[in-house]
């Protein structure tokens, strides 16, 4: 047992925390699908000129596994900002020179578990099975998953060096290759993918990743794994957003499954192994946004406890020219021990911590800290990444494994079965927003009702193989099984077999020759006989052979609770109303209270090996090897374990949704099963979690909507030599060459395939009736909408279609060639047409004809629009013409054209034909919005400015300086001493307007005439000629603002903007201005006219929410409970403090006052219960009570002082008693009492006459009895 070889593990050495964090993330559906929430807190947004980079913080709902790192902003958490490109690698990088997939030959092995042929033509020197199973050569090619803003996919790359996008898409992926520096392992300098929109995004940014046990191919020489952001580009290269990075490196030991082999006789021998690897992680460090805007990525200076050589990010902070916003991220740590928990400290670190806890994050801005976020997580310990208690999923099971490996027959081994309590260990479990607001969840583990998958079966048949075979058959969806038979024969003979099938019960089901190579079978599920014989004539026994293969497609039906978590409730908290909380409940059951979960694999931890014997008659030794972790992928289904096909989504006391998705089983698709060599085979996951009908239900199960979703989808596999693969696996060796082992083999080829939804089926029930909405869709070849059908009548044969129109269905040149070129898919027209029974009519377009631009860019130059009071007959239009774009100009007419764009592309003038009505505006690109708009005037007739910024909107202005916070419009006005002068078009009359502090400003020669006063300010007015064509304000030190000319007969509108609040001030075509104030949120507050009188005012409460600004909130009543403290003889007094309702009032919010109140409780309930509390001495009352309700009821009320003033609370206090009566016996009893008072008996009467005699009857006499409850001594003092 000393020569064999174990499974080579070295593609289980992770990448970054961060890049791990990102896989997750990337493939979580919005759908219950999967079983998992989308939790995302939003921290920063960002869209102009056409481009984005949004930051938010993501949270990977379903459970965190074992040997799961935290990423830099805790565990669980991803910082989303940016994009990368990251691999899943198969055997050695793909693009490492001259020996990775994109450069080697396709391995062309015979048949299964044949051991490759030396010096066959597949195999060039070195191309040996071993060398392709150690790494030394490439035999798989590699996964590239890419995730930027709503992009994400995968993509390989054949050995024609082609990139092929899984599934298919319209994105374009291109790469550069070329020598990286410490990685001589990789090629791939950088990708860049382009999106139909035209957006580029550049990633070169590598993270390299070293490894120093590497079993074939030369340690310590780096390979790339992951490709960070570096750019985004806009369309045509308007704008960019630039990401920077700073190079952190960190070593890591890394522990590598283990192998152990029995033979059933010896002691089994296990084979460790571990890697040491470094990974030059990247760390982003700054976005720098057009327009001087940057966001800040500073990280903590001192390395993270629970990950050597980590930081944890401490801030973010969005800047222009000061910093404007941040967010603080709070951190602990977790231990290994439930509720114990560590600060982060800057300094020092215990053994204790396993861990990186996100407590909260704390936006501030310049003004203070805002309200913010709190994480709360299930009360478990944390496991370390080096413990054994682990589920076969890698879950925390909170087992005392000794080592991960399972029991295999009698022998012990490791519990790795799932816990359904430690597996939430690190999960979040409750979200407190900024607001008051509190999300909980509740998470429950994973199960499954059904696996299916395929298996491959095969069979040696011929003379020198018997004469039968039982076979088992199974098409568990009633596919068709296909035999396949090939083999060989002597040459010459044509000999070939004849195939028998019978059933169990001997019946000849069907008979062929293996001659016909495949043979197609209807057959129920069931063991059958499989016979051959020669074909008549044949004398060939010893080359006469055939490999009959087949597979099997089963359903194993047995239920499996799995690992991972799914969301089981989640319960919303308003604090702000003091509503009662929201509850959505999730059931994952079918009608037959049957789970709906798909199960995609199953672990397996064995295989076979063989020891041949050197020496005729010495044994072979058959081994089986166990491995410490799963062999098989057990691969994430959009983002879950497990994808369930059904799930009630029930809001108690308001109706249940029931939603269904699809599965691989919708399309006879069955996963192959994974066995040894276990390769890491595609799958169409594409074909999964599509929505396929949605149906509401009221609370009492009535349905009132159902929604169906009908979808084109396809896969197939990519069966070329260019992306072929083959994982190797070492199955015996003989004692003569103990290194040169035999191998198993598995060819596999990447799928790809996609998913177009066809169409929408909208039922919507009420009473009796119901309305039906019926859209179907098509596509082209390239996956654009081609058109929708909308049914108008069914009846009447009535539609309504439209039908879309890309750049690439022209054959024109011009700025339309160039999007075709550039493969921007915007269309270019869409036309609605109504189809019935007498022909379709055209019933309105939107045609866009493009020009190219001064920047090179591509703009909307002219729109035209069906000019029609009818529907036009198709035959009068007359059908599509890629060589026109408008194909019927008589009555499609120019409805609108730009006349001018400014150097970002944007419109700036525009006219309306059909009114003849010309608009301009004055753009600001930094802002990304307008500062004024005027209509009835184009661009080169009019000029404004307010001074806030640079843009001084076609005005000409001198030095001179701006004076802050007092100004007409805005927050700046400008003093100066010279001219300010633009340039009009003549041919009309123009105004001059303005606001200044002091006397008017000559123009043109004209003083100008004053319009009026607001809060000295004055409104002067000037009117020039038509021959204008130069205009020129002069003055000596004045002090103006809000400066405009415009045509007399045209109308301006203004506003001036802070970049981070929104409009300050908004001035009409008549000079009346509006201001706006804005509270330290940026929300806006007070509208104020003119004379700075305010007009309205808005109040809001915690949650942003507006509130009556003149109501008066009081809190409501808080009683709280507290422990008494101090007690040196134990017993401690449990004391109520009550804080009355309407203690506390505010004109803000109920929130505030409530809040008020529960800090007052928090400050004061434990001093006052120290100070109440009598360290258990009880005083005890009895009262009488009820006299007339059916007799009396004896009560015990309970006191902390002697005098009886103040009610304490008792715990399960035994309190004793005598019911005396002075006609009877005593009866004594006790009762355990709790609260401040406690009822102990009733009593019937508490005086009542009787008769009593003497013995036999004698001397009877009429008594009065008297009966009274009588408290005893006990663990209290008796008042």
């Amino acid at each position: 047992m000393n020569a064999q070889q174990a499974a080579n593990w070295g593609n289980n050495v992770p990448a970054s925390a961060d890049i791990v964090a990102t896989t997750k993330t990337a493939n979580i559906a919005v759908n219950y699908f999967s079983g998992l929430p989308s939790i995302s807190i939003p921290i920063f947004s960002y869209s102009k000129s056409g481009i984005n980079a949004d930051i938010a913080l993501n949270y990977a709902a379903g459970g965190v596994k074992v040997a799961e790192d935290a990423t830099n902003v805790g565990l669980g958490w991803q910082l989303s900002a940016g994009g990368v490109i990251s691999r899943s690698m198969r055997g050695i990088p793909d693009d490492c020179p001259g020996r990775g997939y994109m450069f080697t030959r396709t391995v062309n092995l015979i048949e299964p578990g044949v051991r490759p042929p030396r010096g066959a033509a597949a195999y060039a020197p070195g191309y040996t099975g071993k060398a392709y199973h150690s790494d030394s050569v490439d035999s798989q090619c590699d996964v590239f998953q890419f995730h930027v803003g709503e992009i994400s996919g995968e993509f390989i790359i054949g050995k024609d060096k082609k990139v092929v996008l899984l599934p298919e898409g319209n994105l374009k992926i291109s790469y550069k290759t070329g020598t990286i520096e410490g990685a001589l392992y990789s090629s791939i300098t950088e990708f860049t993918i382009t999106a139909e929109d035209g957006t580029s995004y550049l990633f070169s940014e590598k993270e390299i990743t070293k490894r120093n046990n590497v079993s074939a191919f030369e340690a310590r020489h780096g390979y790339v794994t992951a490709w960070y952001l570096k750019q985004i580009l806009s369309p045509f290269g308007i704008d960019t957003i630039k990401f920077n990075y700073k190079e952190v490196i960190a070593t890591k030991t890394v522990v590598l499954p283990s192998t152990r082999m029995y033979d059933g006789f010896n002691p089994p021998v296990t084979i460790d192994d571990t890697e040491i690897t470094q990974v030059n992680s990247k760390y982003l460090t700054e976005i720098i946004y057009p327009y001087s805007l940057r966001v800040r990525f500073n990280y903590h200076n001192v390395s993270r406890c629970d990950v050597a050589g980590q930081y944890a990010l401490n801030t973010i902070e969005i800047r222009d020219t000061l910093l404007r916003s941040g967010v603080k991220f709070n951190y602990r740590y977790f231990t290994e021990t439930a509720g114990k928990e560590y600060p982060m400290a800057e300094s020092g670190c215990t053994n204790e911590i396993s861990k990186l806890k996100l407590q909260g994050i704390t936006p501030y801005n310049q003004f203070g800290n805002l309200p913010g976020y709190d994480f709360e997580y299930a009360n478990l310990g944390v496991p370390k990444t080096s413990n054994n208690g682990r589920d076969h999923w890698g879950y925390f099971n909170g087992k005392n494994n000794i080592d991960l490996f399972p029991p295999i027959g009698n022998l012990p081994g490791a519990d790795r079965n799932p816990d359904a309590q430690f597996v939430k260990a690190g999960s979040l479990t409750a979200i407190k927003y900024p607001s008051g607001r509190k999300t909980v969840f509740d998470f429950e583990l994973n199960d499954a009702g059904v696996y299916y998958y395929s298996e491959q079966k095969a069979m040696s048949t011929g003379p020198n193989h018997g004469n039968a075979a039982e076979i088992y058959l199974c098409s568990a969806m009633g596919n068709p099984i296909t035999l396949t038979m090939f083999g060989t024969s002597q040459r010459g003979t044509n000999c070939s077999l004849n195939y028998t099938l019978k059933n169990a019960a001997g019946v000849i089901i069907d008979q062929f020759s293996s001659s016909e190579e495949t043979r197609q079978l209807n057959v129920p599920v069931g063991n059958y006989t499989l016979s051959w014989v020669k074909s008549a004539g044949c004398a060939d026994d010893s080359y006469l052979n055939f490999y009959v293969s087949w597979i099997n497609e089963i359903k194993d039906s047995s239920y499996q609770q799995t690992a991972g978590l799914r969301i089981k409730q989640i319960t919303d908290y308003d604090s702000i109303g003091g509503q009662l909380p929201l509850v959505r409940r999730f059931s994952y059951k079918d009608s037959r209270g049957k789970s709906t979960g798909i199960l995609i694999s199953k672990p397996a931890y064995d295989y076979p090996y063989l020891i041949v014997g050197r020496h005729i008659g010495q044994p072979d030794i058959p081994l089986t090897c166990r491995v410490s972790e799963p062999i098989n992928n057990l691969n994430y289904v959009n983002g879950g374990l497990v994808g369930y096909t059904s799930v009630d989504e029930i809001v108690p006391g308001g109706g249940k949704t029931t939603y269904e998705y699809s599965s691989y089983i919708d399309k006879k698709f069955f996963p192959p099963r994974f066995t040894f060599p276990f390769a890491d085979v595609f799958l169409p996951v594409w074909l999964t979690g599509l929505p396929l009908k949605q149906s509401v239900f009221d609370e009492s199960g009535k349905k009132i909507q159902q929604t169906e979703n009908v979808y084109e989808t396809s896969f197939r596999y990519l069966v070329d030599t260019l992306y072929k693969s083959v994982k190797l696996s070492p199955k015996e060796n003989r004692t003569t060459h103990p290194y040169d082992p035999y191998y198993s083999f598995s060819e596999y080829y990447p799928v790809t395939g996609k998913a177009l939804s066809v169409g929408k089926n909208e039922v919507r029930y009420s009473g009796t009736d119901s309305s039906v909405s019926v859209m179907t869709m098509t596509y082209d070849t390239l996956r654009n909408l081609k058109s929708t059908r909308v049914v108008l009548n069914k009846k009447l044969g009535k539609y309504q279609e439209t039908r879309y129109y890309y750049p690439y269905n022209y054959t024109l040149g011009g700025a339309i060639k160039q999007m075709k070129d550039s493969g921007i898919h915007f269309p270019v027209s869409v036309e609605k047409w109504l189809i019935t029974p007498a022909g379709e009519f055209l019933t309105d377009i939107s045609l866009t004809d493009f020009q190219v631009l001064d920047n090179g860019a591509i703009g909307a130059k002219n729109v035209y629009s069906l000019q029609s009071a009818n529907p036009v007959p198709a035959a009068t239009v007359g059908p599509f013409n890629s060589g026109v774009l408008n194909r019927y100009p008589e009555l499609i007419k120019l409805y609108e054209t730009v006349d001018k764009f400014d150097s970002k592309s944007v419109s700036v003038e525009y006219t309306n034909i059909p009114k003849q009505l010309k608009e301009a505006i004055i753009w600001d690109d930094q802002l990304q919005l307008s500062l004024a708009s005027v209509i009835n005037a184009g661009l080169s007739e009019i000029a404004y400015t307010s001074f806030e910024y640079d843009n001084h909107g076609r005005w000409s202005v001198p030095a001179g300086s701006k004076v802050w916070n007092t100004a007409a419009t805005g927050r700046r006005a400008f003093q100066f001493t010279g001219s300010i002068s633009t340039t009009v078009t003549p041919g009309k009359k123009y105004y001059v307007t303005y606001w200044t502090t002091g006397a008017g400003a000559v123009v043109n020669g004209t003083t100008g005439t004053k319009i009026k006063t607001r809060q000295g300010w004055s409104l002067y007015s000037h009117m020039l000629d038509a021959n204008t064509s130069n205009i020129a304000l002069n003055g000596s030190s004045l002090t103006i603002d809000e400066l405009r000319a415009y045509p007399v007969n045209a109308r301006m509108h203004t506003q001036t903007p802070d970049p981070y609040l929104g409009i300050i001030s908004k001035c009409d075509a008549l000079n009346n201005i509006r201001y706006f104030a804005f509270d330290d949120q940026g929300r806006e507050r007070l509208t104020k006219d003119e004379y700075g009188n305010i007009t309205s005012m808005n109040c809001y409460g915690r949650a942003g929410e507006q509130v009556d600004c003149n109501a008066v909130y009081r809190n409501n009543e808080a009683r709280i409970p507290f422990i008494q403290q101090g007690c040196a003889n134990g017993k401690k007094d449990t004391i109520v403090y009550i804080v009355p309702a309407g203690k506390y009032t505010s004109s803000l919010n109920q929130y505030t006052v409530d809040s008020l109140a529960a800090e007052d409780v928090r400050k004061n309930g434990q001093p006052y219960a120290n100070a109440q509390g009598t360290c258990g001495t009880v005083y005890i009352k009895l009262v009488y009570e009820n006299f007339y309700l059916r007799g009396t009821q004896a009560v015990a009320y309970f006191y902390a002082d002697a005098a009886c003033t103040r009610p304490r609370v008792v715990n399960n206090l035994i309190v004793n008693f005598a019911i005396e009566n002075t006609c009877e016996a005593p009866i004594y009893s006790s009762v355990v009492a709790n609260g401040t008072s406690y009822l102990l008996t009733g009593i019937a009467d508490l005086y009542y006459q009787t008769t009593i005699c003497d013995d036999f009857g004698q001397n009877c006499r009429d008594v009065n009895c008297i009966v009274r409850c009588q408290l005893m001594n006990g663990d209290y003092i008796i008042k």
